[in-house]
């Protein structure tokens, strides 16, 4: 084979590879949907509240933990219960809700603006109150509040600043 055709073979080699890569990328595109304390229906019909799946996920780790109690903790509905809201309105419980300030639900490290770090270790520290009976009794809100708060941090988004520091 001459140096011709192997130039040849390289370069539709490449373009079937590139073909191949493009078209399973298309057959395998779904919809991607940004998740929210709100329940929000989707084309499908579903109805979607990710914060809730987040809880339910985090709550079945939680009990492989030793230091778990269910006597002690909340229930699982009793939490997710607190992070959901109505939109447009934003009326609700959850975090998300009106009243709840937007840089809860941030955190830049480069900056060091927004005050999701903080809001969550207040929530823990209430979660601890309330798990050893001292204060109000509101283990399932400081229990959502935290999850929702933690699982933010990990959105690139909520990472890289927001562009209305104050809200």
């Amino acid at each position: 084979m001459g140096r011709i055709e192997e130039r040849v073979l390289r370069v539709l080699n490449f373009k079937i590879i590139i073909l191949t890569f493009v078209l399973f990328s298309l057959i395998s595109c779904n919809t991607a949907y940004g998740w929210a304390s709100a329940v929000v229906a989707i084309p499908t019909g579903q109805m979607l509240n990710e914060h809730k799946k987040i809880l339910q996920d985090a709550y079945y780790k939680l009990q492989n933990d030793p230091a778990y109690s269910l006597e002690i903790f909340p229930a699982l509905t009793k939490i997710q219960a607190w992070d959901v809201v109505e939109l447009p309105a934003r009326v609700g419980p959850g975090p998300d809700g009106r009243g709840i300030k937007y840089s809860n639900h941030w955190y830049n490290p480069r900056t060091g603006k927004g005050n999701a770090p903080t809001a969550a270790s207040e929530s823990f520290a209430e979660l601890n109150r309330n798990l050893l009976g001292v204060g109000s009794s509101n283990a399932p809100k400081s229990a959502a509040y935290l999850a929702h708060y933690v699982a933010d941090l990990s959105v690139p988004y909520h990472t890289t600043g927001m562009p209305y520091e104050d809200v």
